[in-house]
């Protein structure tokens, strides 16, 4: 992936707490990683800082301490591309000296994600292995370059021991060691706590016979005022109908008076029409008429008063009655008041005796309410301690593993440079033997304190070794047998002269003998372009020959002599004997090249032929588990091993490489399968690392030849389990990477599924079809 922005930071700050991992849901796979910090092993793992800080905040581990955040480093992107940028081989500016200089120490950054391998480039160039300022560094690595005078430093040191005898030292690398992560802890969640019966009785109520006094209060209240209203009712009815009733007695007993008033004196009128005195004496019927009407006048009255007085009675009667129901009413309205007295009494007493019990009762409500909260703190406190003792008991044995682990690397990095500086010592102390200053590697300079920017390996060091040997010492002998060695290797040598001597004379014969058949070729072929002519000149005479025997017929004309139809002879015919396909091979044999005319049997070119699929133009700082890619033969060969860089020295890297014919799958879930694919190496080897000084190839030999005829192409997978294969990223599949005479070799994919060029050597040998 492309670097981003925060790419180039020093680092980056993660706010996650364990609270803030969510739970794995149920159905999904993978590690459950709530309750826990995030870490970058984690992040390997699956796990995602869900809150990044502020871009400041990546800035130091002190500027994210303060926003309580956790800092961890970025990738070296900015230094490894600092260092890619260096001059290679093509370049303007680009010097051997220099770049076996980066080489020896190991100052090259194969994965700016491989922090290891940043330290140890920053403390190389005599850094903090966790230098913040990767752009510092840069400048001080760029300073190498610009410099002159380190440049003529390296190459005096490169160029003053021509002289010597070649010595063999090369240093010891040292591989950190890496610790497989621990299984997670055992974290067991608290039990849910059931609190249903405490809620039942904090939902209690007070006894409720306080309410139904209310309401019979209330009641009577209601039925006290209808009462009320009744009395008042009635008593305003009785006296308006008592003085109604008195009022029609007294008219009636008025009315009566004037009635019998009218029928006195209409009696009166009508005894005055009686004479009163008849014949000078009274008249007895006048005065039977007057005393008649006086007696009806009594008696009428006498029925008045009785009427009156029986009118009066029954007043006094409908009074009487009037009153005792008014009384009745009073008495029953006086109760009512009486009754209400009472209740409000009760309920006044039960008001008092409640407010203590309401109090209590209060009392007792909050104090279940603070029992239910401290249960609840109480439950989630213990659930936090048992968490934070799960962490804490994480974190403490994370933090002690890699402590150890980096002490072990320490120790055993240290223990390394300490042998490789004692190997110095050793050949420095031996007599004649010369060790180019600055062998040891900047990294283990900086370990052991020695060194500086001019001078690499300067006098200073832990020890020295003190060496004297007199004439019996086995030195004598080394150098005896020293000197017996380079007489041997220069008479090799002069035998290596002799025979490319002789090589190149047989050359030269092979040439001039191909000189002479291309001549015989020539006039061959004009042989038989004469030839061709002839036999034209032939069937055009016996074309013409035939015609006039027509003619002589039609004319009827009998030939003297015979026709002649052909001539009796021909020329003789050239017959070559046709060249073996292997003999124009032998004029360019010993080129070092396969020729498409020479095979193996006919010419040694053949024998072992390398198709070389290196490149120093490419970057090879990637690396892959494995790398699948096709071989297109242009002719008939027997692929017999593949030579490879690797990115880590193991000495038994497991390796396995396999091979079908044609095309490999390129679908989505190609490699799920293992049908048609053929193991044609399973092993271990030892694999030098490709950051090692040198850099030498590993190289698997098939354990049978892997044959392919013209126009066929062949699949190839080489897996490495131990130390990744160092190949070239970029490019489309299935376009041309390399070619010679023989072989095609197509770009394929790496075990990330990216386009990826196989970098190395095919060893391969030369048929006939």
């Amino acid at each position: 992936d492309e670097p981003t922005v925060d790419d180039y930071m020093p680092g980056y700050c993660c706010l996650d707490t364990p609270a803030d991992t969510a739970f794995k849901k149920e159905g999904e796979e993978g590690p459950d990683f709530w309750g826990q910090y995030y870490t970058p092993s984690r992040s390997k793992r699956g796990m995602a800082c869900q809150n990044r800080g502020m871009w400041h905040m990546g800035m130091s581990e002190e500027a994210c301490s303060e926003g309580n955040g956790r800092w961890y480093r970025t990738p070296c992107v900015t230094l490894y591309k600092c260092i890619e940028s260096r001059p290679h081989p093509g370049d303007r500016g680009y010097r051997d000296s220099f770049e076996d200089w980066v080489i020896d120490n190991e100052l090259v950054i194969y994965d700016p994600s491989d922090l290891d391998q940043c330290e140890e480039t920053r403390a190389a160039l005599g850094f903090d292995e966790n230098h913040l300022d990767d752009n510092a560094v840069c400048d001080y690595f760029e300073g190498y370059m610009c410099d002159e005078e380190f440049f003529n430093d390296l190459e005096y040191l490169v160029t003053s021991n021509n002289d010597a005898a070649p010595q063999s030292f090369e240093q010891v690398t040292y591989t950190p060691i890496t610790y497989p992560p621990d299984a997670d802890l055992v974290f067991d969640k608290l039990e849910e706590r059931d609190d249903s019966s405490i809620l039942e009785k904090a939902a209690e109520k007070p006894t409720p016979w306080l309410d139904s006094m209310k309401r019979t209060r209330q009641h009577m209240t209601a039925a006290l005022e209808g009462v009320k209203d009744l009395y008042q009712k009635f008593a305003q009815d009785s006296e308006h109908f008592e003085v109604k009733y008195n009022s029609n007695c007294e008219a009636k007993v008025e009315s009566m008076e004037q009635t019998s008033m009218v029928i006195e004196a209409a009696s009166q009128a009508l005894c005055l029409k009686i004479p009163a005195v008849v014949m000078g004496t009274s008249n007895p019927v006048y005065m039977g008429c007057m005393v008649a009407g006086q007696i009806k006048a009594k008696v009428k009255t006498a029925k008045l008063m009785a009427a009156g007085a029986a009118c009066r009675v029954g007043a006094n009667v409908l009074r009487n009655s009037v009153r005792g129901g008014s009384i009745h009413l009073e008495g029953l309205w006086v109760g009512a008041k009486i009754a209400h007295h009472v209740i409000d009494s009760q309920i006044f007493e039960a008001e008092l005796a409640e407010k203590t019990t309401e109090n209590i009762f209060n009392f007792t409500s909050k104090t279940h309410t603070n029992l239910i909260k401290h249960d609840q703190w109480v439950t989630d406190s213990l659930k936090k301690i048992n968490r934070n003792i799960m962490l804490q008991h994480t974190q403490m044995r994370g933090e002690l593993q890699d402590r150890h682990q980096d002490m072990t690397n320490d120790v055993n990095q240290y223990t390394t440079c300490m042998s490789n500086y004692l190997g110095i010592q050793i050949f420095e102390a031996i007599p004649g033997s010369k060790i180019a200053p600055g062998s040891l590697s900047t990294l283990c300079s900086n370990l052991l304190g020695v060194g500086s920017r001019r001078r690499l390996l300067a006098n200073e060091g832990p020890y020295s070794l003190k060496v004297t040997y007199d004439d019996n010492s086995f030195i004598k002998d080394i150098k005896e047998i020293q000197v017996t060695e380079e007489h041997i290797i220069d008479g090799l040598h002069t035998l290596e002269e002799i025979e490319r001597e002789i090589l190149n004379r047989e050359i030269s014969i092979l040439k001039k003998e191909e000189i002479i058949i291309e001549k015989e070729d020539i006039i061959i072929e004009d042989l038989a372009t004469v030839k061709g002519k002839e036999d034209d000149i032939l069937q055009n005479q016996e074309q013409i020959l035939e015609e006039m025997q027509a003619i002589r017929e039609a004319l009827d004309i009998t030939p003297q002599t015979p026709l002649p139809t052909r001539p009796p002879t021909r020329p003789p015919t050239v017959v070559t004997t046709p060249r073996p396909s292997s003999y124009r091979a032998a004029a360019s044999c010993g080129n070092d090249s396969c020729e498409m005319d020479e095979t193996s049997k006919s010419c040694h070119d053949c024998i072992g032929a390398q198709l070389d699929t290196t490149s120093y133009d490419q970057s090879m700082a990637s690396s892959s588990e494995s790398i699948k890619f096709v071989i297109k033969a242009k002719r008939a060969v027997a692929i017999k091993s593949l030579s490879f860089y690797t990115s880590t020295t193991a000495r038994n890297s497991e390796i396995t490489v396999k091979t079908q014919e044609g095309q490999y799958g390129r679908g989505i879930f190609s490699d799920w399968t293992t049908d048609g694919w053929t193991t044609v190496f399973h092993g271990r080897v030892f694999a030098r690392g490709y950051v090692s000084r040198g850099a030498q190839l590993t190289t698997v030999k098939f354990d049978q030849d892997v044959v392919l005829t013209t126009g066929k192409a062949q699949s190839f997978e080489v897996h490495t389990a131990s130390s990744r294969i160092m190949v070239q990223l970029g490019g489309q599949e299935g376009t041309l990477a390399g070619q010679d005479m023989a072989l095609e070799v197509y770009v394929g994919r790496s075990g990330a599924q990216s386009p990826a060029a196989f970098g190395g050597i095919i060893e391969y040998d030369g048929l006939d079809d």
